[in-house]
């Protein structure tokens, strides 16, 4: 087994240098490490050269101007990788030194997509560790949240190719959109659930920020997606949408018109208790 590893990268450098240490400690090296930057920022491509010097595991510096973003990135260190494996890691995450040997067991037996378990760290939050179910089915995946995100998977490059990778459109929740398309498309897969990759919230911009950005991005995941997932799954999307929406409401009237779709959405008991929550804390 051959295993690049992408890192997409965006105006992080002091992140990147630890997601690019935590691939250079595997026990099981990687083939490569491509570095991917939309920024061309000369901060990234100083670390990306600073470790290539001592690395004895070949590392490449490429910058991505046709499709910005991470998944646009991620896609295009895929295009031009020479594993059959590949390996994403955000540039503020990385791996426990076991990630790829873990991973690599069940994927040299015979599977083309292993998931290992991650955990979550939150600023004011303890550390969550989650892992995504098994067994889920073309009729079933949507009926689960997954856990998939883009820096706990290994997957068979030709694999990746057959789906075409990541979807540069689903600014919000790609990773969860690739593995529903993995899936759908007959893909079979593992689930290592020991935490051997760290998601690791920052500070600044992120695609977890309430904007608009993130409400119009899950509005697109719910127009592809949004009739399989179960209702109260589909409720919750939809009062997210709702509620990032109101709370950048710029006119009194839509703040109101918002209101009454978000309880709407919520549904009458919902929408009372909440009502009753506010005014006890009031009080």
């Amino acid at each position: 087994m051959k295993i690049s590893v992408v890192i997409p990268t965006h105006r992080r450098a002091d992140l990147l240098s630890r997601a690019v240490e935590s691939v250079l400690a595997q026990a099981r090296p990687a083939h490569e490490i491509i570095i991917v930057d939309d920024a061309d920022e000369s901060a990234t491509r100083m670390v990306a050269e600073r470790v290539a010097a001592s690395s004895a595991v070949p590392i490449r510096y490429i910058r991505n101007s046709a499709c910005p973003g991470a998944c646009g990135s991620r896609n295009l260190g895929a295009f031009v990788s020479a594993g059959d494996w590949l390996a994403f890691l955000d540039d503020d995450d990385d791996w426990m030194p076991n990630f790829l040997e873990q991973l690599a067991s069940p994927a040299s037996a015979g599977t083309p997509l292993v998931l290992s378990g991650l955990v979550r760290h939150e600023a004011g939050h303890a550390p969550v560790v989650r892992a995504s179910p098994e067994g889920l089915t073309a009729s079933t995946v949507l009926a689960h949240r997954s856990s998939m995100t883009g820096s706990n998977f290994l997957i068979r490059a030709d694999l990746f190719c057959a789906v075409r990778g990541f979807d540069p459109e689903m600014t919000v929740f790609n990773d969860w959109d690739l593995f529903i398309r993995l899936i759908k498309h007959g893909a079979t897969y593992a689930v290592v659930p020991a935490p051997l990759a760290h998601w690791r919230e920052h500070t600044g911009e992120r695609i977890a920020t309430p904007s608009l950005r993130r409400a119009d991005g899950i509005a697109r995941f719910m127009d592809r997606h949004g009739r399989g997932l179960p209702p109260a799954m589909r409720r919750e999307l939809r009062t997210t949408i709702l509620g990032i929406r109101r709370a950048h409401a710029d006119a009194r009237w839509r703040y109101l018109e918002l209101s009454v779709a978000l309880a709407l959405a919520h549904g009458p008991r919902e929408a009372f208790a909440r009502l009753l929550a506010r005014r006890t804390a009031a009080a």
